[in-house]
């Protein structure tokens, strides 16, 4: 449970730096004349959202994948112990 709290976190700071930095790169290129405002904001926008999809799709990768990897070792520890039960059984 800590670690789904931790990797939240990160997603979270992971998104504010991604947006703050967007706007950087918008103020460095000089996007944001009066005339521009509008375009600007836009793509700082865009390029937030993107990055937050590619981060939540990674999330949802990486816990299929580790449901994935807690099924295989259920899976095992119920085949080790009905072959544990069957020794039993058989001594």
């Amino acid at each position: 449970m800590e670690v789904i709290v931790y990797f939240l976190v990160l997603i979270s700071l992971i998104k504010t730096f991604s947006t703050y930095k967007a706007i950087n790169v918008l103020l460095s290129m000089e996007f944001l004349f009066f005339s521009n405002i509008l375009v600007a904001s836009v793509t700082a926008y865009f390029i937030f959202y993107v990055s937050s999809l590619i981060i939540f799709l990674m999330f949802i990768m990486v816990s299929e994948s580790i449901m994935g990897l807690s099924l295989l070792v259920k899976m095992m520890s119920i085949e080790g112990n009905s072959k544990l039960n069957s020794y039993l059984k058989l001594n």
